[in-house]
């Protein structure tokens, strides 16, 4: 009996840990999308920027703060391929993202906290496809 118990107090205890990291995402993702405008660049092998897309339309706002609110993960050190800055009247908050085979993950810097999330395929296909001029994917 005491057995039973304790598997359905840790299935419990596993689903609302579950529910707290995916509400944590959407806060992020919400607060993310506040913003007015993001602006994203793109940065060469050296770190340099070369390129620089912004949007002011919401939906396109709202899908890039989804791209960067994945699931948090611990991150292994890699050189970034560009920054997504999401704006409302000022820097809200900033994006540093990686696109390298080994390395596809965001690194967010928001209200003097650093969180890194996952990277879905979705939103490495967008952001590959953006650097190359493409706004389709």
């Amino acid at each position: 009996m005491s057995k039973i118990t304790w598997l359905n107090l840790r299935g419990c205890l596993t689903f609302l840990l579950l529910c707290l990291v995916a509400c944590r995402g959407d806060a992020l993702s919400e607060k993310l999308s506040e913003s007015n405008a993001v602006i994203i660049t793109f940065y060469d092998e050296a770190g340099a920027a070369v390129r620089t897309t912004e949007t002011s339309e919401k939906n396109a706002i709202r899908q890039m703060a989804r791209f960067a609110a994945g699931e948090p993960l611990k991150p292994p050190p890699c050189s970034a391929s560009g920054m997504m800055s999401f704006m409302n009247g000022k820097k809200n908050a900033t994006a540093l993202f990686f696109l390298a085979d080994s390395c596809r993950y965001f690194t967010i810097n928001m209200n003097d906290s650093t969180e890194h999330r996952k990277m879905s395929n979705e939103a490495y296909d967008f952001l590959q496809a953006l650097s190359t001029g493409k706004n389709y994917y």
